[in-house]
């Protein structure tokens, strides 16, 4: 149940069952005076099933208490500052792909490379990938945002460089470059401020809310 010396807020919504199985029809009765909880309580409701001795004509009428400390200012503060502190430990990477079809592309494309060949000359000409036009440049990246292959070969790696080998990942093959690396940077509080809170809508508030 909520704390009783949390502030609580009160959401009703109205659904028909009229059989037994997922609810239909839910909508607002009573609104929280917040979008975003309203939204999620409704997405929650769907998931509900009633049995027969529920359903009926009317629709029922759902209430919800929730405790709005859990997606408070302090809250959210708390959850950035955690956040943060990961982030800020990992590293970041400029990162620069062509992708090609087969392995002998890429080692083609290597071999130009150790040449002297221009790596975003060679990305606009040959990649297959949507970055070409940019020159294969797939901006500041951590690695946890890549495949694992990749992931290891970042975390491993010593930067900057071009890597030596071609990189199989999601059944096509890679030339990596990495001109830059740096400490991971976080988003700015405010702009952090709407991810933070939808992340404390799906974490907390469900584990809290009952019919």
């Amino acid at each position: 149940m909520v704390d009783s010396g949390s502030p609580q807020r009160k959401l009703t919504l109205a659904v028909s069952a009229v059989t037994a199985g997922a609810p239909s029809d839910i909508r607002v009765a009573q609104s929280s005076g917040m979008a975003d909880v309203d939204k999620r309580a409704m997405a929650l409701l769907k998931r509900c099933r009633f049995d027969a001795t529920e359903a009926g004509t009317a629709p029922i009428q759902v209430g919800l208490d929730f405790d709005a400390e859990a997606i408070g200012p302090a809250a959210i503060e708390g959850l950035y500052a955690k956040l943060r502190a990961q982030i800020e430990t990992q590293r970041e990477f400029l990162i620069y792909l062509i992708e090609l079809e087969s392995e002998d592309d890429a080692r083609a494309v290597l071999a130009q490379l150790k040449d002297g060949a221009d790596f975003e000359q060679l990305a606009r000409k040959l990649s297959r990938s949507k970055t070409a036009k940019y020159g294969g440049n797939q901006g500041w990246g951590r690695a946890s945002h890549y495949p694992a292959t990749m992931q290891q070969v970042l975390k491993h790696g010593t930067w900057p460089a071009l890597h030596p080998e071609p990189l199989a990942m999601d059944r096509n093959w890679y030339v990596l470059w990495v001109p830059e690396e740096r400490s991971a940077r976080a988003p700015d509080l405010e702009d952090a401020r709407a991810t933070l809170r939808a992340m404390l809508l799906a974490e907390e508030l469900p584990a809290r809310w009952r019919p």
